[in-house]
């Protein structure tokens, strides 16, 4: 939802409209072809927009990893939010549908398998939700470790603006790391000075604070000299001029 609703306000000027549905809707088993089943109920998402719309031609490709639209020369993003979105879809047996034309805007509709829990089920979803939010990483009270680490346990730190990089990068080592994340340089700097990561991922291009200016204040630290460092950007060319 994140997703998509970030790319209809991206792509929908001043003025523009941009609506989200939700409805119970009935759809038959297309894997059966005489169609005796009785129809699936499905939860339906859409989110509808008024926007600049998208080419039939880039419709197949968009929910491919890396697949940016170039429009005009502007940047549309990383290319990889359409992708874990549909990625997600599918681990909730799923399907995710698009329609779209030009100067006229697009359409969104996620359609997600309905069941109905016991009321035994729903007890045990709200405690393990209850429990899930006691686990947040606290990072603003005092110089000590966060309650969900422990002393020996390896920890990765995520630097990105870009949510959807977070987890996309996140994804592939929270198995063998406890990754913490951070939006911006100076939030990740915090975060560095109070865990001291084993390793840290950054971005370049960042506001506030961006990379390489983070990766100065790291290297002069004493605290968190040693830590490895891994620069990630889109950029093209890039002077890495890292002295202090």
């Amino acid at each position: 939802m994140n997703n998509l609703l970030s790319n209809a306000f991206k792509f929908t000027g001043k003025g523009g409209k941009i609506s989200v549905n939700l409805s119970l809707v009935f759809d038959s088993d297309e894997n059966d072809p005489v169609g005796d089943s009785s129809e699936k109920r499905m939860i339906e998402i859409s989110v509808k927009d008024s926007g600049i719309g998208i080419a039939e031609s880039h419709l197949e490709k968009i929910f491919t990893r890396f697949f940016q639209v170039d429009e005009a020369g502007k940047q549309t993003g990383t290319g990889i939010g359409l992708a874990l979105t549909k990625e997600l879809v599918k681990l909730h047996n799923g399907k995710i549908f698009v329609v779209s034309k030009p100067g006229k805007g697009s359409k969104f509709t996620i359609h997600l398998p309905y069941e109905e829990l016991s009321h035994a089920e729903t007890l045990n979803h709200s405690a393990v939700t209850e429990k899930e939010n006691q686990s947040t990483v606290d990072l603003d009270g005092d110089d000590h470790l966060p309650e969900n680490i422990f002393p020996g346990q390896k920890i990765m730190l995520l630097v990105d603006d870009n949510a959807d990089v977070r987890y996309f990068i996140k994804s592939h080592f929270s198995a063998n790391y406890e990754v913490l994340e951070a939006a911006n340089g100076l939030e990740g700097l915090n975060v560095a000075l109070k865990t001291i990561p084993d390793i840290i991922i950054s971005d370049v291009m960042m506001p506030d604070l961006d990379g390489f200016e983070f990766c100065r204040k790291i290297r002069k630290d004493e605290r968190t000299s040693h830590i490895p460092i891994i620069l990630v950007t889109a950029l093209a060319h890039v002077n890495m001029n890292l002295k202090a």
